[in-house]
């Protein structure tokens, strides 16, 4: 399977990934299908083995009451109960069969769904991902080239500055790398030359991520509240799992997963690949 969060990603990235995430979709839906049939005919087989179950202890009944009726001599009645309850003791041992190798069948189509969903969801949230990126800098781009932002942008980038000259202002922060910012000429960024190349990196990660911080409170305000997944459309609406499908939590680990799929596909006679 594959790991998602090291496939690189394009410039026409949302259109790749929407690709990907057609073709995961396509063989998710095929692989669910084979599982539904699969576990329909197994569901089918064990109420066969009930009515058997049920008919054979019937006969079995009927049988010793015609005998006792008869008082222990043999009747046409018993001999047809006493008939009917072998023959369907025999087809239940036949049908026991075929459930067992049912079984294995849909173990083994659970599995292959199991990993169709795991790359289906996977190229979801990338797919779903590339498409945020792309419509972000997009509205980005058109917010922030008309003329009417200039203003914002002015102020923002004034916001930024405080929050850098806050950093290097900071006696306490400043003081774990060994600088007094009270001695320092000047202060603020001034500061950087009473830094190593190492204390300085390490200080303009926190300058940067404070930035970042400030601006997303700015832009937090007046973002709407996250919409439903549930409401997502076209490839990005989600496919809920159906009832027989099974979680990694029912088949374990990956190692575990892809050794009962071997032995499964021996058995079956099926593609191991």
């Amino acid at each position: 399977m594959t790991d998602m969060k090291h496939v690189p990603m394009p410039i026409n990235g949302h259109v790749v990934a929407g690709d990907r995430l057609r073709k995961a979709i396509e063989v998710y839906e095929e692989k669910r299908a084979a599982l539904a049939d699969a576990f329909e005919y197994l569901q089918g087989l064990r109420s066969t083995l009930n009515e058997h179950q049920f008919l054979a202890i019937s006969a079995r009944e009927q049988a010793e009451e015609a005998l006792r009726d008869a008082k222990g001599r043999e009747t046409d009645d018993y001999v047809e109960f006493h008939e009917m309850a072998i023959r369907k003791e025999r087809q239940e041992e036949t049908v026991k069969k075929m459930i067992a190798e049912q079984e294995s069948v849909v173990e083994f189509r659970q599995i292959e769904a199991y990993g169709a969903r795991i790359t289906y969801e996977e190229w979801l949230s990338q797919s779903r991902h590339a498409t945020d990126h792309k419509d972000l800098q997009g509205g980005a781009e058109t917010l922030f080239r008309n003329p009417d932002a200039s203003r914002m942008l002015s102020a923002l980038a004034s916001m930024v500055e405080r929050v850098e000259d806050r950093v290097f202002n900071d006696p306490v922060y400043m003081a774990t790398h060994g600088v007094d910012v009270s001695t320092v000429p000047g202060r603020g960024k001034a500061a950087r030359a009473w830094l190593s190349n190492a204390r300085l990196e390490e200080v303009n990660k926190k300058v940067r991520m404070e930035q970042l911080a400030a601006i997303g409170e700015v832009v937090a305000q007046y973002l709407p509240a996250p919409p439903d997944a549930q409401l997502a459309g076209g490839i990005h609406r989600p496919i809920e799992r159906l009832p027989c499908e099974v979680s990694r939590d029912q088949l374990g680990g990956p190692m575990a997963i892809a050794r009962r799929r071997r032995e499964l596909a021996a058995l079956l006679g099926e593609d191991a690949a």
